[in-house]
């Protein structure tokens, strides 16, 4: 019997799910996001934040979009390919008709997060 190698991605993975279609919808209007999930080697997936993000931090609460998720990226992410750990959940106060959004850190496979 031979089986074909197949590589898996969180973009082909959601195809599947019907329920996950509006999701599928709003990822491929963002580029990073789409790339993410369609990179089935990628060691982190960042899920950006839908519009304005608001947090306690006055420094973040002015940036767009975009400023939001490299200060993200320049921090949070750095920390851990430093193998450095924080706190379970990172509380990001969105807005009012998001609510809470969590940048939760997780290990997938040993050091894979």
């Amino acid at each position: 019997m031979i089986i074909p190698l197949m590589k898996a991605d969180l973009w082909t993975e959601t195809e599947r799910m019907s329920d996950l279609q509006q999701w599928r919808t709003l990822c491929a209007r963002y580029t990073v996001a789409l790339a993410y999930m369609k990179d089935s080697n990628a060691r982190i997936t960042v899920f950006a934040p839908i519009n304005d993000v608001f947090t306690y931090n006055p420094d973040i609460r002015a940036l767009s979009q975009k400023e939001v998720l490299s200060h993200i990226v320049d921090t949070q992410i750095y920390e851990l390919g430093e193998n450095q750990k924080w706190d379970k959940q990172t509380l990001i106060r969105s807005t009012v008709s998001s609510g809470y959004m969590y940048i939760t850190q997780f290990v997938n496979n040993p050091g894979n997060y």
